[in-house]
């Protein structure tokens, strides 16, 4: 278990599953989502965490009383994706869609009327067997878009960022769940 003694260190996986618009993530769902076939890729240089809110202030005339309230809120997962493939290109662009030529599997991007408004659950696992793994998800998409750098000296790696949206009535952005570690 975590606590203000102890330091998370490592890496995790990241998984992707396409979900209805009035979803959330439960406890009990992640051993069921978090499996190798949701996997997204490989991750190389991990994932970030972001919150952040835009706030609004008032104060009296003579700056004895101020309030100030959160107006907006974000939450963002950056993640780096070392494998991929076309099926991941695909649900991290709202217009692509894969096609049969041939010989050959077509990721087509774009085309406005194209736009699936699709949906995932992104769920994060950070592996930790002393502290317990930590389990970050939400209901996002991609607000990146996609970049693909092909260089003789470096791995073409993906860079997605999920946005999250609401998943509740609360309008919760994202849930943590700490796995309590097991007795050997």
């Amino acid at each position: 278990m975590r606590t203000k003694e102890t330091a998370s260190l490592g890496s995790g996986y990241c998984y992707l599953v396409e979900v209805a618009a009035d979803t959330s993530v439960l406890a009990a769902d992640l051993v069921a989502l978090a499996t190798d076939a949701n996997k997204i890729g490989e991750t190389s240089k991990g994932a970030t965490l972001t919150y952040s809110g835009d706030t609004h202030e008032e104060s009296d005339d003579h700056g004895l009383v101020t309030r100030v309230i959160t107006t907006k809120e974000t939450v963002e997962l950056d993640l780096g994706v070392f494998t991929w493939g076309l099926d991941t290109l695909k649900n991290l662009a709202s217009t692509a869609r894969i096609e049969k030529e041939g010989d050959y599997d077509v990721l087509k991007i774009g085309g406005l009327g194209k736009d699936n408004g699709k949906r995932y659950v992104v769920i994060f696992k950070q592996v930790d067997a002393e502290l317990g793994d930590l389990y970050v998800a939400m209901i996002a998409t991609n607000t990146a878009g996609l970049a693909l750098a092909f260089a003789r000296d470096n791995v073409t790696k993906l860079q997605p960022k999920f946005r999250a949206l609401p998943c509740d009535k609360e309008g919760t952005l994202v849930k943590m769940f700490e796995a309590l570690p097991t007795a050997a």
